[in-house]
């Protein structure tokens, strides 16, 4: 099999292409929790999304400081 290139991926997977498939030789088969997530995101409006986008970067920047908290809570417990 020939190497596509990694910088031809974006065009590849903008025409329908599974570039997951292309490179690992494996395919992501969503479960029903990511298809019901995803035909619900999709049948948002675009406040809606906007919304969600918003959160998911609320809780990326929230991230480190809560890892640090459940390393900290962890180890001062007793085991």
């Amino acid at each position: 099999m020939a190497d596509p290139g990694i910088y031809r991926m974006p065009r590849l997977s903008s025409i329908g292409f599974d570039v997951l498939y292309i490179i690992t030789e494996e395919r992501h088969i969503p479960g029903l929790e990511e298809d019901l997530l995803l035909q619900k995101f999709r049948s948002l409006s675009l406040k809606g999304k906007v919304s969600v986008f918003n959160t998911i970067d609320a809780l990326e920047r929230l991230a480190p400081n809560l890892k640090r908290k459940i390393r900290s809570v962890k180890r001062s417990k007793p085991e």
